[in-house]
């Protein structure tokens, strides 16, 4: 969580959308100063069907939001953060 940075994540998402969907997740975080960041991400889940094919569910969301980091460490950080989330179904 120091300074400043992007990163695109690649994953899997379950329960979120019928059966196991490709999740992909654009993120960023900026130091304002010292203990605090500014993070925003993007989330994108395709569209996947359900067994019978009669429905359709995908999901993106945006999210905002800002971390304290009272401790940093070479290998860990502590943070608690908080975001405003605004997901779109697709």
């Amino acid at each position: 969580l120091g300074g400043s940075g992007v990163a695109l994540r690649a994953g899997a998402a379950v329960g979120l959308v019928p059966g196991v969907a490709p999740a992909l997740a654009l993120a960023a975080h900026v130091s304002v100063a010292p203990p605090v960041q500014i993070t925003a991400e993007a989330t994108w889940l395709p569209e996947t069907r359900t067994t019978d094919a009669r429905f359709g569910f995908g999901l993106a969301a945006l999210s905002l939001g800002a971390c304290w980091v009272p401790l940093r460490g070479a290998m860990v950080d502590l943070a608690a953060c908080a975001a405003l989330l605004r997901a779109h179904p697709g």
